[in-house]
């Protein structure tokens, strides 16, 4: 069997990539674009955890029906895996901040 390539994921992929390599090397000199980026990071963790936090249990208190839900290649099958994916978002949102933040002067 053959690879096939999809050329515009292949491009997209490609500028995406040096995009975020770039950023890499840009925040690995410059200690406050990093933290800049840490922050950013840690605010989109902890809004994703904390809603999924919310849909998992209002879902379980029977609330509202539970839906599956596709996104990207994680699929969200119950009410308790949206919780531990919650909780595991929520708590990698907390860290990055916490590591921002530190030796803040």
């Amino acid at each position: 069997m053959a690879l096939e390539f999809h050329l515009p994921s292949l491009v997209v992929g490609g500028i995406v990539g040096l995009l975020f390599g770039a950023l890499a090397a840009i925040a690995f000199s410059q200690p406050r674009v990093a933290r800049a980026i840490g922050k950013t990071a840690a605010v989109v963790l902890i809004a994703a955890g904390a809603g999924l936090l919310c849909w998992g249990l209002l879902t379980t208190i029977g609330v509202g029906e539970f839906q599956e839900l596709q996104f990207g290649p994680i699929t969200f099958y119950s009410s308790s895996q949206t919780l531990g994916w919650g909780a595991g978002l929520l708590a990698g949102g907390i860290t990055a901040l916490v590591l921002a933040l530190v030796g803040r002067h």
